[in-house]
């Protein structure tokens, strides 16, 4: 179950970012929650995670920007990060996505990919991402 400490941390996090209740909502459902009092710590981390990709900046002065951690990865089957911007930039960049918000752009990923966070896309799927962007419309 998770602390105080993380729960207080989830809704800086949310608060921070500007979420709604539904788009809140949505990230929970990510890690496979319906509440943040019941996530375990795998379920902490992860939704950390998602909100670090939505631009939270857990500490002040945090010079994180989104999918720089993803820079430098051991595993090569992910793609990287430079990969992981070129796409969100695609797809906030095209005349034709009508929701430009991170979030709509991890459902993108997901239903195009089948992966529930952007960060976990392998790199054999950045051309199937890459080619769906270029043909919405």
């Amino acid at each position: 179950m998770a602390t105080h400490k993380q729960l207080s941390l989830i809704h800086v996090a949310k608060s921070q970012l500007g979420l709604s209740d539904d788009d809140y909502r949505d990230c929970l459902r990510l890690v496979g929650a319906d509440s943040a009092k019941g996530l375990n710590d795998v379920q902490v981390g992860t939704l950390l995670d998602v909100f670090k990709g939505l631009g939270f900046l857990q500490k002040s002065g945090d010079k994180h920007k989104r999918w720089e951690e993803y820079d430098d990865r051991y595993d090569e089957r992910f793609a990287t990060g430079r990969q992981l911007r070129m796409l969100e930039g695609m797809f906030m960049n095209s005349p034709e996505v009508r929701v430009k918000t991170a979030l709509s752009f991890f459902h993108f990923v997901k239903r195009i990919a089948g992966v529930d966070y952007p960060g976990w896309l392998l790199k054999n799927d950045v051309q199937k991402v890459k080619k769906a962007i270029e043909n919405i419309g």
